[in-house]
């Protein structure tokens, strides 16, 4: 597990016990290093962790952007799975505040462009 996993790792514990701050300042923290590294896919993982941080914490306007950041950079990455995992969640924020049409717009797009979960691109790296 490399640092990057370590902390995300770290940070879902901390949500698990209620310390969201805690959470929060490890996935930052990663999101900053992994945009500067280039580690795409715990780049993502970090983005929806925040993402359902912040959500915990009644904040769903501040999760809204990581979730499309993660989105955006799951298809750059050819990630099916990871895109569809991230779509669905942003599908449901769109959903619990009502924006039924954005809710579904998310969940058909990307999802059109992106390689098949069968494929080499589509397979977690």
């Amino acid at each position: 597990m490399n640092p990057a996993e370590s902390r995300i790792e770290a940070a879902w514990q901390a949500r698990r016990e209620g310390r969201h701050g805690d959470a929060e300042r490890q996935l930052l923290q990663v999101i900053t290093t992994s945009r500067r590294t280039g580690l795409r896919i715990e780049l993502i993982r970090a983005l929806k962790a925040l993402a359902h941080v912040v959500r915990d914490l009644g904040q769903d306007e501040r999760a809204l952007p990581l979730y499309e950041e993660a989105v955006d950079v799951s298809r750059a990455e050819g990630n099916a799975l990871l895109l569809a995992h991230t779509v669905r969640h942003l599908g449901d924020l769109h959903r619990a505040a009502g924006r039924v049409a954005d809710a579904r717009t998310p969940a058909t797009r990307p999802c059109e462009r992106a390689p098949s979960a069968g494929s080499p691109q589509g397979r977690r790296r």
